[in-house]
């Protein structure tokens, strides 16, 4: 029987690609803001792309439903804005408070060492994977698509792979101690290595 996979939809994103990614690994993904289908399902994705304020305030009422997954076990995905709600707070457009399920902090690319950059960072970029773990199992190239102009600051304990645009930042994030992932690139639009990463986080449901 297929693994569902309960994609939550806060009208931000583009909810099908990520759906269609999950189709071709055998999931049964769906999109909702139901509460009791996203706690029936056997794993969660956060998707996303747009402003953190919109995302938390679309999010608004759900956080308990979220925490009581994590309580329960459950694997949950964030993609882009959705890898940044995990995370204490963000500074883009204020100080904005996340879900506070990773420590950190969503900050600008800035500074020196991007003058010359285009922001968003927007394209193919390979990572350096720090720590073994089954998301990234399988993975040929290491190569993946990113669109973004924040990025996650975090303690080292909890990067899972870095990249690099100006500046070192985090491309995918983690709790250690919970099947708690996070991608800042997209996997869905990442070609084979892409479809392998969202085939880990299924194995894991």
């Amino acid at each position: 029987m297929a693994k569902k996979i309960a994609i939550i939809d806060y009208s931000l994103g583009n909810l099908r690609s990520i759906k269609k990614g999950f189709e071709k690994v055998g999931a049964e993904p769906f999109i909702t803001n139901d509460d009791r289908s996203i706690k029936e399902a056997d794993g969660i994705v956060l998707p996303g792309v747009g402003a953190f304020k919109s995302a938390m305030g679309k999010l608004e009422g759900k956080e308990s439903v979220i925490y009581e997954l994590i309580d329960n076990g459950k694997p949950i995905l964030g993609i882009c804005l959705g890898m940044q709600i995990l995370v204490r707070e963000s500074t883009e457009g204020g100080l904005i408070d996340g879900l506070k399920i990773i420590p950190g902090r969503v900050i600008k690319f800035d500074g020196e060492e991007m003058k010359d950059l285009k922001i968003p960072h927007m394209g193919w970029n390979n990572i350096k994977i720090n720590v073994e773990n089954p998301l990234f199992e399988g993975m040929k190239r290491n190569y993946f698509y990113f669109v973004h102009s924040y990025y996650v600051q975090t303690d080292e304990r909890y990067v899972l792979a870095e990249s690099e645009y100006g500046k070192k930042f985090a491309a995918s994030i983690f709790h250690p101690e919970k099947k708690i992932y996070g991608t800042q690139f997209h996997p869905e639009k990442s070609g084979e290595d892409g479809i392998k990463v969202l085939s880990n986080f299924l194995e894991m449901c």
